[in-house]
């Protein structure tokens, strides 16, 4: 689910600002899903690349040994991946 004021949701879709992410019925399996922004099926390979690039990102904004850099945002991403969802409360431990 995306959290964000911004943002409306409902099974098919969620739009923020000026991009779209929907969710559409695949075809491996009955319950597959895919995911899209703007349209485009979102590989996993994108997806890693999303990821390494904000990791990145944090290292730069917030560097070690005085803070956490981009470890916070991949513990926020494992106890989400555990999870199988983004809980509340993992989003306000983040202060995110």
């Amino acid at each position: 689910m995306v959290r964000d004021s911004g943002s409306a949701y409902d099974d098919n879709y969620v739009v923020s600002g000026e991009w779209m992410i929907t969710y559409c019925k695949g075809y491996k399996h009955p319950d597959d899903v895919k995911v899209c922004i703007n349209d485009h099926v979102i590989t996993f390979m994108e997806l890693a690349e999303i990821a390494v690039q904000l990791i990145k990102n944090e290292d730069n904004i917030y560097p070690k040994p005085k803070f956490r850099g981009g470890d916070m945002l991949i513990d926020f991403l494992n106890e989400c991946m555990e999870a199988r969802e983004v809980r509340d409360d993992t989003i306000k431990r983040y202060k995110l």
